[in-house]
């Protein structure tokens, strides 16, 4: 926000040079800069933070000044001079919604509409509003000074003389001082006259009403707005002007009168007329005073300070508190225009803000150290980040953020999570899969040159959940491209199913699970005979293989593509808690191949469950080591042949016993996977 030092002075007239004074208020929690002069005037630009909207005025600041420098504050004066007449002949006003919360109006009739005084414009520009006229100049100079947002009506415009504040109706429209016709929703909140919208409440007036060189009879409004109603509108029409920014923020609901009486009376003195007795004041709901309880001794203990009472006393008055002292406790009324205080620590917070907080001694903590709490998450992810980073992957952070047509290539269905009102059409999705970010990676380094890149990235991917609530998960994801890297004869073979699988053994290795499995997977995304769900038991843990062309082409990948995403909550409830190591077995191991012929649709999964399960808790190891298709085996079988190594822990096995083990490992093959044992 921009004010000028000349204009801050006329309420508080400390001997402070502008670049003391923006020192000042930039310790108070205004960080502020000095810029150059505009129309002579000296400004300054302060950045004033969400909570503190009672300071997006010259007063509010120069309060805050004076509290810290101990100087007299000079409030504006109002002296407003009713002339004729009764407001409530001339209009009436009736709120609809809750929504409004208090509504004040007056009339000045007898106008001349002209340009502003030199002091007025100058005043505007310096701080870098446009001069329109007289009328609408003044109700902006009051926006600066007193903070609280008034427009002006053509009251001869208004049909019926009555202001009715609502909600629009479906499929209203409305044309704004811009000249723009505006589609409003019905939860959308209107100034209205008895036929059509005349302003879009707390942001903007209408076309049809504005003041204009014509107008010889103003109706003056003050009010008070819900915050969330006028955001909502704003967003959702992309308005923003300076009302809307104070609304938005709270503004005083109290200062409503202040505000309306001290533009009408300078309205009177500029452009001329009469104000009509009284003022139309809607306030249904009045504001009840908050108080809190502020004990002096937790006040001096939080800041390390020694504060008597007559020193908080002065500061809490100095920044418009009311209060009583009773007992070392202070019970403080908090005025209409603090929203943001609640608490006792928020008053303690306003007294170091004006002590000073480089007066308070720095102390060092003391206190027990807590202890540290085990967090199993977090030291999973670590291991899986080790991991993956040493079998040559490097990890990524993508946006949670993606375009619609990306997420479509992984979920094709309905259920992703859209954002309403996403910044670009990039950013529209809330991701459900972390691949469309991992191949974005793949296309920006092939776009760069880069052909061989291993990337992973472990995140939260969104959904939208089987009830109202989305869910939210954390996933890991890997994706591979290029060529297989250590080759000393440079044959530039690519990478394939094999490569992906070693990253996936390696990561599940470090988690301790050994009781995984994959299954064939046929589905949108990747290719089916290359590709596989893992599993552990029943549930499924993720997916990984090659993806399709059509999946690739979406991101203009033209390299193959292996990729795997896991569910990391999932895989958490299978990690080991520890690895235990064994001594190298005393006993020897006994060896047996067996050839079995299945059906096609038969894994090497399957079998290898199966001999591990009838092993009876002797078979050590089982390798896959010929895979045969042709004449002696049927067609749509395959013949899988294996070595098993029988090993006990605590003594030797006999040939009896490793005999019967075989003997019911071929049974059991035969019998669940309608096989045949090869002889040969």
């Amino acid at each position: 926000m921009k004010i000028t030092y000349e204009w801050l002075k006329e309420y508080v007239n400390v001997e402070l040079t502008p670049r003391e004074l923006a020192g000042k208020l930039t310790m108070l929690g205004f960080e502020c800069f000095v810029e150059g002069k505009v129309n002579g005037e000296q400004v300054l630009d302060v950045e004033i933070t969400a909570n503190r909207p009672d300071c997006l005025c010259v007063l509010g600041l120069a309060r805050e000044i004076s509290a810290v420098t101990g100087t007299g504050l000079t409030t504006p004066e109002v002296k407003l001079i009713e002339d004729g007449g009764e407001v409530g002949e001339m209009v009436s006003v009736e709120i609809k919604t809750e929504l409004c919360s208090r509504y004040c109006a007056r009339v000045i009739s007898g106008v001349k509409v002209d340009s502003s005084p030199e002091w007025l414009r100058r005043k505007l520009e310096a701080v870098g509003m446009r001069p329109i006229n007289n009328i609408v100049d003044i109700t902006n100079y009051v926006l600066m000074e007193l903070g609280h947002p008034l427009h002006a009506f053509d009251y001869d415009s208004l049909q019926g003389k009555k202001i009715i504040v609502r909600c629009s109706r479906k499929g209203e429209r409305f044309i704004t001082l811009d000249e723009v016709e505006r589609k409003l929703e019905p939860s959308m909140m209107v100034i209205a006259d008895e036929k059509v919208p005349v302003a879009l409440a707390g942001i903007m007036g209408g076309f049809e009403t504005e003041v204009t060189g014509r107008t010889s009879t103003v109706l003056l409004e003050g009010a008070y707005f819900d915050a969330s109603s006028v955001r909502r509108t704003s967003k959702h029409l992309q308005i923003e002007t300076e009302a809307s920014y104070r609304f938005q923020r709270t503004a005083d609901i109290e200062g409503v009168g202040l505000a309306i009486d001290r533009a009408a009376s300078l309205i009177r003195e500029i452009a001329g007329g009469k104000a009509v007795k009284g003022m139309v004041d809607c306030y249904p709901r009045k504001h009840k005073k908050k108080e809190v309880c502020l004990r002096l001794s937790r006040l001096n203990r939080i800041l390390g300070a020694e504060l008597n009472s007559d020193y908080v006393s002065e500061q809490l008055r100095n920044l418009g508190f009311e209060k009583t002292e009773e007992d070392g406790k202070f019970t403080v009324t908090v005025p209409s225009f603090r929203r943001d205080i609640h608490r006792e620590i928020d008053v303690i917070e306003e007294v170091a803000r004006h002590y000073g907080y480089d007066r308070i001694s720095p102390t060092i903590p003391s206190g027990r150290i807590p202890t540290g709490v085990e967090d199993k998450s977090a030291e999973a992810v670590e291991v899986a980040r080790r991991m993956l980073a040493s079998s040559g992957l490097m990890e990524v952070i993508n946006h949670g953020l993606i375009s619609e047509k990306w997420a479509k290539a992984f979920a094709p269905g309905n259920d992703l999570l859209k954002v309403r009102n996403p910044l670009t059409e990039e950013q529209s999705v809330m991701r459900s899969s972390l691949l469309p970010g991992l191949l974005r990676t793949l296309n920006v380094n092939a776009s760069r040159g880069v052909v061989n890149v291993r990337v992973f990235e472990i995140g939260n991917v969104f959904s939208t959940g089987s009830g109202d609530a989305p869910t939210e998960r954390v996933s890991v994801g890997a994706a591979l491209t290029g060529f297989q890297v250590g080759d000393w004869e440079k044959s530039e073979k690519g990478l394939d199913f094999y490569d992906l699988k070693g990253v996936l053994e390696n990561l599940l290795e470090a988690f301790g699970i050994d009781n995984w499995r994959l299954v064939p997977y046929e589905g949108n995304s990747f290719v089916p005979a290359q590709s596989a769900a893992v599993k552990i038991a029943d549930s499924e843990l993720g997916i990984m293989g090659k993806l399709k062309d059509g999946v690739k082409e979406i991101f203009d990948v033209e390299k193959d593509v292996y990729a795997f995403e896991l569910d990391f909550e999932f895989l958490l409830n299978y990690m080991k808690g520890s690895t235990k190591f064994e001594a190298v077995p005393k006993y020897p191991a006994s060896f047996r191949d067996i050839a079995v012929i299945v059906p096609e649709k038969v894994t090497n999964g399957d079998i290898v469950s199966a001999i591990r399960d009838e092993g009876m808790g002797i078979v050590e190891n089982v390798e896959l080591f010929d895979l045969y298709r042709g004449r002696q085996v049927p067609q749509g079988h395959k013949s899988m042949a294996y070595s098993i190594a029988y090993r006990a822990g605590d003594r030797t096995l006999t040939d009896d016993e490793v005999g019967e083990v075989h003997r019911k490992i071929s049974e059991r093959l035969v019998s669940e996977f309608e096989g045949r044992i090869r002889d040969e």
